[in-house]
């Protein structure tokens, strides 16, 4: 699976420092491993915003937290570029299975939201 225009996947800033055990960024490595996109830093959201709009790429924004911190980071953006995950729900839970979380819940997401034909 390949698009040509890549997101990029940001996570929660406590969500990134806690690492690989974090389900968040278990899903952004997996999104990354399929080849849809690649995990931004906040550098990487500096320059989106510097962008026009038509110039930026598609970002997708996981939130794993009850604060919502995530949705801070999307300001500034038209609604049409990104797409929020929320996970908060799921965090916790052992019997997560990466692979289908992303076919089932993130896939259709980026598909419904910019029309895209992924496999």
């Amino acid at each position: 699976m390949t698009v040509a225009k890549k997101n990029i996947v940001f996570l929660c800033p406590s969500a990134a420092k806690k690492g690989e055990s974090n389900l968040s960024c278990k899903i952004a490595r997996y999104f990354e491993q399929i080849g849809l996109g690649s995990i931004g830093s906040l550098q990487t959201l500096s320059t989106q915003h510097s962008l026009l709009p038509e110039q930026q790429q598609r970002l997708i924004f996981i939130n794993d937290c009850k604060s919502g911190c995530v949705n801070v980071l999307t300001h500034g953006f038209e609604k049409n570029n990104f797409i929020v995950l929320d996970i908060y729900n799921d965090k916790h839970s052992e019997a997560v299975d990466i692979e289908k979380y992303v076919h089932n819940r993130l896939i259709p997401q980026v598909r419904e939201k910019w029309n895209l034909d992924l496999e």
